[in-house]
């Protein structure tokens, strides 16, 4: 497969409009002024098979009251299922759909129970699409569904064998739930989807290994966010097609107007990283590097499906990576010129490399072992690449990954 054998769905969000079951979602933070109203998608399951909770035969949103997390501070204290106080009033679907649940005060632990699972499944079914086969859970031989818990008493959200549990954001009155952004559930989902994919390992991982997964995770999301076509139109505009530049796109798990958890539009590299003793920390800022590195792919193929459509000049893509200042102010003047003539050509350039990306990451990750260090991770995105593109997407990849000292190994 060339990674365009497979149609893909133009935004497979609404795909299944016909048949499949409708929920309503935040794609970002509803603090953003272009986010404040929900997004209707559409499952693919037809409506009247997901039972109240959500429920289904793969996975369980189960609305604890009052909950602590399984895990914290290193230790597992308990497992799935749970078995203590909940709501008892579950998310239920209303003629087969649960998108008459609004984020209103009255349904508001309903609208949160449905959006997670709408957003988990969401996410499953993009890279599906991209994987050519349906995910299993990695740990299905001990758990046989995966085990939502909206509320957690927590300042985070995470995921381990069995489950996915989410907390809350606080500040000052201020209190927002996890399990309400689209980044940060997806994100979690990724790690998912990647255990499955990679495998899960039997033994400890070094923390360049975790590094890796959490860089991949965050792609998850970022690809999966490319399904809906708000987005896609909300960062062409706010960026006039200039994607290497701070984003809704870039900003991985917005918290707020002001707030990002990382960013994959960064400067960093492994050579500038600082050494961090603790490896629960550390592996965020070694994911830094890959997560910026594959993002400048993504953009890479984007501007040259531009040039490909005749949308820009092959010099102003060659610019637009490394520009600063003066010289920066000129390629956005020469991507504004370029949007306002030909903004048609944008999107599907977008949605063009959105899908290669999407089919070139997951032929990667099947050749991925859990125990692959950065240069071999490398070497095989360059293989794909070049399997894919031939050599001048080969050499894309490799120039990305060696701009952040990520060097593939030898062949």
């Amino acid at each position: 497969m060339n990674g365009r054998a497979r149609r893909t769905p133009r935004y497979i969000t609404t795909h299944y409009a016909n048949r499949g079951t409708r929920f309503l979602v935040f794609p970002q933070v509803r603090s953003l002024s272009a986010f404040r109203t929900p997004e209707t998608i559409h499952l693919a399951a037809r409506p009247g098979t997901i039972q109240a909770g959500p429920r289904d035969a793969q996975m369980s949103v189960v609305d604890a009251l009052g909950k602590r997390p399984y895990f914290s501070d290193g230790v597992q204290h308990a497992s799935p299922p749970y078995r203590g106080p909940r709501s008892r009033r579950p998310a239920r679907p209303q003629r087969g759909h649960f998108d008459h649940i609004r984020p209103v005060p009255a349904t508001a632990r309903e609208f949160s129970a449905a959006t997670v699972y709408a957003v988990i499944r969401l996410t499953l079914m993009v890279w599906e699409h991209y994987l050519g086969r349906p995910v299993r859970w990695y740990f299905r031989r001990a758990f046989p569904r995966l085990e939502v818990i909206p509320h957690i008493i927590s300042g985070t959200a995470y995921s381990r064998p069995g489950y996915i549990e989410c907390g809350v954001l606080r500040r000052g009155r201020r209190v927002t739930p996890l399990c309400e952004n689209f980044d940060i559930v997806s994100h979690e989902t990724g790690h998912m989807i990647l255990r499955d994919v990679i495998g899960h390992p039997s033994q400890p991982q070094s923390v360049e290994c975790r590094a890796r997964e959490e860089a991949f995770a965050d792609i998850v999301s970022m690809v999966t966010l490319l399904h809906f076509r708000k987005v896609t139109t909300h960062v062409l505009r706010q960026t006039h097609g200039n994607l290497f530049s701070r984003n809704v796109l870039s900003n991985l798990g917005e918290l707020s107007r002001t707030r990002t958890i990382r960013r994959a539009f960064n400067d960093s590299a492994l050579s500038t990283l600082d050494w961090d003793p603790d490896p629960d920390a550390f592996k965020y800022a070694l994911a830094a590097p890959l997560t910026a590195a594959v993002f400048d792919i993504l953009v890479d193929m984007y501007e040259d499906a531009l040039v490909g459509r005749g949308a820009i000049r092959r010099k102003l893509a060659q610019a637009s990576f490394d520009s600063l200042g003066r010289e920066q102010r000129d390629v956005q003047r020469l991507f504004d010129e370029a949007y306002r003539r030909r903004a048609p050509r944008f999107e599907e350039a977008l949605i063009e490399a959105r899908d290669r990306f999407g089919f070139l990451l997951a032929r990667a990750w099947r050749r991925t072992s859990p125990y692959d260090l950065y240069p071999t991770v490398a070497r095989t995105l360059v293989e794909v690449g070049a399997e894919m593109g031939g050599r001048p997407l080969a050499r894309t990849v490799r120039d990305a990954l060696r701009f952040r000292d990520i060097v593939p190994a030898p062949a």
